[in-house]
């Protein structure tokens, strides 16, 4: 009895401690001031982001325009085909979905500028060669005696380089955005912080990074087409669409000059292999699993068995990123946030066209994708105070961001399926009150995708990011060509409801799995935080951890 009741004061002794230790974390973590990072570190990357964004977004906007015109003059008629369109977006959608992991594994093993820099000039040298084809495939077809074709001369030649851009724009894109900003953030933070604290100010830091990053997008996403718009319209369809492709090619040596500014103001930690930095691993890194918990550590080295089997290995090896993309902690979010790619509902060639069909003018279309634009750069914002300000978590900002989004969609379904589609009585009323929801829902969608960004920024160990979010972008690029494909089984614009409750369904799906992962994550992590800010102040007294 005396050594049970000695055992039960020690333990009663240990854990007064421990409570207080506790509680001491907990107030620290609610009073900490949030960190702010001097910009002249990020606006480098700011303005070499803007330039990458802008020269994708206006040779991605201009390249379906030239294809319309480079059909009509192959087939002599004013309508045209979408089929060089078709194939040129299957071609580039098919080779992200093949080749995008097999690349993020060779990004992850180079450091970010590296990466980064390649990326810009396969992008850079494959616009040149598309902007070689242009006057060839638009010259003019031999007199009426010769046939007439569909799909023009080096249509498949230009789709192969426009598939070689696509791939340069994704791997350019994770590297900065996934890999070179979070870096960056980390290495700024500053020393002696526990590790709920180092979560947080990286929570905070990173949310107003992602906020600026995103507000670049969604304004190259609302000027960059009417810039564009007024170059095709003053200079010709084919002729302007030359040019575009003309620019972004001879703009690849400032994109390279960019990105050694925006690596020598952000520091040598930028340049260093798998992501590192001098602040060490991530707060929620703590929490994911390692790198050879999920497959990510390299492979055990082939026998000498001569060089074809070894080759055929490293082939192998490359491919091997589906298996560590199905065992990252984030795989739910990740494929919530794929579910969001199968969709109609959002400004998009499917939904300007069935505007169309209903009669609604240029002009209102162009209104509406103003202000899903604006809808959006409010959420960055938004997403930016929740974060900063009201210290709410990534993953309640998420689970927010999706229940708005629903909220206005399904009214959305409602009303369209309400519409008279096809009878050319469609009240203007009826349609300014769904194309609002639409728009509405863009403010959830955004909150919920910055939220996801940094999900996958934060919770994905370093030395893998990149292999990860290639294979996030292949599922992207799987579901836009299923989206493609249904859309050519539900053809005609009176099935456009049906195809638009296809995709809602996706992303209620998406939704529920979402809010389900969240609660979970977030309440786990919390509890993994605690534990170790109550460990710290004991392993610094002088006790040594067990081995």
């Amino acid at each position: 009895m005396g050594h049970e009741k000695g055992h039960g004061e020690e333990i009663e002794s240990v854990s007064t401690p421990l409570d207080a230790a506790a509680a001491a974390a907990a107030a620290a973590a609610t009073t900490l001031p949030s960190f702010a990072i001097p910009l002249r570190r990020l606006l480098p990357l700011y303005a070499a982001y803007f330039l990458v964004c802008a020269v994708q977004r206006a040779f991605s906007f201009a390249t379906p325009i030239f294809l319309m015109a480079a059909s009509q003059v192959s087939m002599r008629e004013a309508g045209g085909s979408f089929m060089p369109a078709a194939i040129f977006m299957l071609s580039t959608r098919g080779s992200c979905f093949v080749a995008s992991p097999a690349l993020g594994k060779l990004a992850d093993r180079m450091p970010p500028f590296r990466a980064a820099a390649i990326s810009a000039l396969a992008y850079g040298l494959s616009t040149a060669l598309c902007a070689m084809l242009m006057p060839w495939m638009v010259r003019p077809p031999p007199p009426p005696p010769a046939p007439t074709r569909r799909v023009p001369h080096g249509t498949a030649l230009f789709s192969l380089c426009g598939s070689v851009a696509a791939l340069g724009e994704v791997v350019l894109e994770i590297a900065l955005w996934k890999r070179w900003l979070p870096t960056t953030v980390r290495a700024a933070l500053p020393d002696g912080l526990r590790a709920r604290q180092r979560m947080q100010q990286e929570e905070v830091a990173l949310a107003r990074a992602n906020a600026r990053m995103r507000r670049i997008t969604m304004t190259v996403d609302i000027g960059m087409p009417l810039v564009i718009g007024w170059l095709l319209t003053y200079l010709g369809t084919a002729r302007g669409s030359i040019w575009v492709a003309c620019l972004g090619a001879a703009s690849l040596l400032p994109q390279l000059a960019a990105l050694w500014l925006a690596g020598r103001f952000s520091g040598l930690y930028s340049y260093q292999k798998g992501g590192r930095d001098a602040s060490g691993q991530s707060g929620h890194e703590e929490k994911s699993q390692s790198v050879d918990d999920v497959g990510g550590a390299a492979p055990a080295k082939a026998a000498s068995t001569g060089w074809p089997l070894n080759t055929w290995h490293r082939a192998l090896e490359l491919f091997s990123s589906w298996r560590l993309y199905w065992q990252q902690p984030v795989l739910v979010a990740s494929l919530a946030h794929v579910s969001l790619y199968f969709t109609v509902l959002s400004p998009g060639g499917l939904l300007f066209g069935f505007l169309t069909f209903c009669g609604v003018s240029g002009r209102a279309i162009g209104y509406f994708r103003a202000a899903s634009g604006i809808a959006g750069i409010v959420a960055t914002f938004s997403f930016e105070h929740m974060v900063g300000r009201l210290q709410r978590s990534i993953f309640w900002v998420g689970r927010l961001g999706v229940g708005c989004q629903l909220a206005c969609l399904l009214p959305a379904l409602v009303m369209l399926w309400t519409l008279p589609v096809g009878t050319g009585t469609v009240s203007s009323r009826s349609m300014t009150l769904f194309l609002t929801f639409v728009a509405l829902s863009r403010w959830g969608l955004w909150c919920w995708d910055s939220a996801e960004t940094e999900i996958m920024q934060t919770c994905v160990a370093p030395e893998v990011v990149s292999e990860v979010n290639a294979v996030e972008a292949s599922l992207t690029s799987l579901a836009e060509m299923l989206m493609y494909c249904s859309s050519l089984l539900l053809a005609s614009p009176q099935q456009f409801p049906a195809l638009a409750t296809a995709g809602t369904a996706s992303v209620i799906a998406g939704a529920l799995s979402f809010q389900w992962w969240a609660q979970r994550y977030e309440h786990g992590m919390r509890a993994q935080h605690v534990k170790v800010d109550i460990e710290l102040p004991t392993l610094r007294e002088g006790q040594t951890p067990e081995a």
